[in-house]
């Protein structure tokens, strides 16, 4: 006999299809009860909203659509924004001293499952995006289907999901209740964004589980089994015959058993594989791009298998990725990440050139610091950079030659850029000869290999000790800084992408941004090394009363960012990443007293993208105008001191004249500036 249309077939559909018939039941069911228009997108939201006008309960509906579209997409890409800013860590780990065969494992075997667990997480939560006109239709199919529930159970399903959502958003303002307490204005908003990420993080690895065990299920069952809720069939002339439905549902079991243990042997093989690939890697201390490369494979392998595995959940093609699905396109992301994470820091690393022309020429014999020095600026009305003359350091001093100026701090954190020595003190050499700071008495400097180069001057005559961090220069600098700040950079961006995302809690962002696999390890986390060292320099000021300062540029004021606040020395940077979504993992957040603020300045030139989009500044802040037209150019420490000295001057009657031609041109002195000038 054929049952009618009006009524299901009396046996039961395998499970792999018995949650996408639900889902389509549940789907239209509840378009029906808002009132859809099936005719088309447009048509639905158009009829939507002329209906809501004046309803109470469906405006009610349409925030509950848009919350479920803004967090469903926001948890989706906030899980892979914590994962692609591991990426670093994990390509690296294995070759920080002190590690061993884990870690080995840990980056060819465990990050390629979590990225492809990710990945199907993010497939699961565009899925809900797509359907958040009518609830959550798969994942309570997903579970109706695992737990094989019958039709009548749909409703209390329905409200467990909301149950779960709702609990997660309680907790959540549980925590927003006690950041309001702690004197957060938005504590309680922030708290219910975090509760809200929290439900649909829960809920779409609640999805993957049920998937996996419908899947299984499926493929394990050897026979039909009856169900309670579905209604006796009837006969009909123009429906399939019930016989070709079972044979149709018992070759979709088979296909669906055999790409299941495919998908496990091939995963199984893969898994065992990496494993293979990571002792002989330890065994062998292979070169990073090796393990690197090995990685990339096994994003590929991992994703196929779990593909296989999951082959309902991610076949589904999304609207918005027309030719493919989301599942593919995060493997695909993640995979090209990893290949520009191991190659870019080898074409971007230099090797280190000599010096050609100092920043400085010296000033005339017998010429002495211009108390009465007016800055070129001033004179034109024009106003001078506070940051010249208004904020000296070393001020200790009777004698106001010997008080450092930004120019004078400028001229060491370019100088330990060079590699050679020879050129290091002949650059402080211009800068210091015939002024009143006296000689430069150089006291440590690290090999040009080490990252975070350290360089350590005295002046005698000023009572100062100067400690100069260096920026990018080589190959391991630019993977140091793919490292420490790829997790703050890509939540800037999530952050101008998504609207409200300023909302998120700093805390709770700076708790995730801030784990560490070398802490997992049980190794200290890259900067302490800098720290100890800089620690040292301070007991040794304090033993022999000389005043500590602290510079760098680029990478480097970034890392003076860090040690300085810890260990309270002034502190001046140059063009340096900002550390405000790092402060947790770098230790700062438990500091009272706004540890940054109270000891950092930073210089920070207009159309420098380094301190103004990788991560937001804590300190003193001082923008200058850029006279280039490349942001390359105005990241560079010599545009700096040139507008530096354009606007400023320079009371200790030295030139700029050389560097400057060569850097800027002609004009270099022109104020006001009449060209081109990033101005903000």
């Amino acid at each position: 006999t054929r049952p009618s249309r009006s009524s299901p077939p009396t046996h039961v559909l395998p499970c792999a299809r018995l949650a996408p018939h639900l889902y389509r039941h549940m789907l239209s069911g509840a378009m029906a009860a808002q009132g859809e228009d099936h005719q088309g997108e447009n048509q639905n939201s158009q009829g939507e909203t002329l209906s809501c006008l004046g309803n109470l309960a469906c405006f009610g509906k349409s925030l509950l659509r848009l919350w479920i579209m803004y967090f469903s997409l926001f948890t989706a890409l906030l899980g892979m924004t914590m994962l692609l800013g591991l990426m670093p860590q994990f390509v690296s780990l294995p070759y920080m001293s002190g590690t061993g065969l884990g870690a080995q494992v840990l980056q060819t075997v465990g990050y390629p499952l979590l990225v492809g667990f990710q990945a199907l997480k993010v497939q699961v939560l565009v899925g809900i995006f797509e359907d958040s006109n009518a609830g959550f239709p798969k994942p309570q199919a997903a579970l109706q289907a695992a737990l094989g529930l019958p039709a009548q159970r749909a409703q209390a399903l329905e409200r467990g999901i909301a149950v779960l959502l709702g609990l997660c958003v309680v907790v959540g303002l549980g925590f927003g209740v006690q950041w309001t307490m702690e004197g957060d204005p938005l504590g309680v908003v922030s708290g219910f964004m975090a509760g809200s990420l929290l439900g649909f993080s829960v809920l779409g690895t609640i999805h993957i589980i049920a998937e996996f065990v419908c899947g299984v299920r499926s493929a394990c069952s050897s026979k039909e089994q009856p169900s309670s809720d579905v209604e006796t069939a009837t006969s009909s002339e123009d429906g399939p015959p019930l016989d070709t439905e079972k044979t149709t549902g018992q070759k979709l079991a088979s296909g669906r058993r055999r790409r299941l243990l495919v998908g496990v042997a091939w995963l199984g093989l893969t898994v065992l594989l990496q494993l293979v690939v990571a002792l002989l890697a330890w065994k062998f201390s292979a070169p990073s791009f090796v393990t690197g490369a090995a990685m990339v494979i096994a994003f590929l392998t991992t994703g196929s298998g779990l593909s296989y595995i999951f082959d309902d959940l991610v076949k589904p093609v999304s609207r918005y990725f027309p030719f493919t699905t989301p599942y593919r396109v995060v493997v695909g992301l993640f995979t090209c990440t990893c290949l520009f994470v191991l190659v870019a820091p080898q074409l971007m690393g230099s090797d280190p050139s000599r010096l050609s022309t100092p920043l400085f020429s010296p000033p005339p014999n017998g010429t002495s610091f211009n108390r009465t020095f007016v800055p070129p600026g001033l004179l034109s009305g024009l106003g001078t950079y506070p940051v010249c003359h208004n904020m000296e350091w070393n001020k200790g001093l009777m004698d106001e030659g010997k008080h450092l100026q930004a120019l004078d701090i400028l001229a060491f954190a370019q100088a330990v850029y060079w590699p050679v020595e020879a050129d290091v003190l002949s650059e402080l050499g211009s800068a210091t000869s015939g002024t009143d700071l006296g000689e430069v008495r150089l006291e440590a400097l690290e090999d040009p290999s080490t990252i975070g180069r350290i360089g350590v001057f005295a002046l005698p005559q000023a009572n100062v000790r100067v400690v100069a961090i260096r920026g990018s220069q080589t190959a391991k600098d630019w993977a140091f800084n793919f490292d420490l700040w790829a997790p703050s950079f890509l939540f800037r961006v999530l952050r101008d992408f998504m609207p409200f995302a300023e909302l998120v809690p700093r805390k709770f962002i700076r708790t995730v941004l801030a784990l560490d696999l070398r802490e997992l390890a049980g190794l200290p986390p890259p900067w302490h090394h800098l720290q100890d060292r800089v620690h040292e320099e301070v007991m040794r000021s304090q033993a022999d009363g000389y005043r500590l300062i602290l510079t760098g540029h680029s990478l480097g004021g970034g890392l003076a960012q860090i040690v300085g606040p810890l260990e309270g020395i002034s502190t001046m940077v140059f063009s340096p990443v900002g550390i405000s979504l790092a402060m947790s993992r770098a230790g700062l957040d438990d500091r009272p007293e706004l540890p940054v603020e109270n000891t950092v300045v930073i210089v920070s030139p207009r159309g420098d993208l380094v301190p103004s989009k990788l991560d937001d500044q804590k300190g003193t802040e001082q923008h200058i105008m850029c006279t280039a037209l490349s942001p390359v150019d105005c990241h560079s420490l010599s545009q700096t001191a040139c507008e530096l000295f354009r606007r400023c001057g320079d009371p200790r009657g030295r030139s700029m004249e050389a560097s400057c031609l060569q850097q800027v041109g002609e004009d270099w002195q022109a104020v006001p500036w009449q060209g081109f000038a990033w101005r903000s």
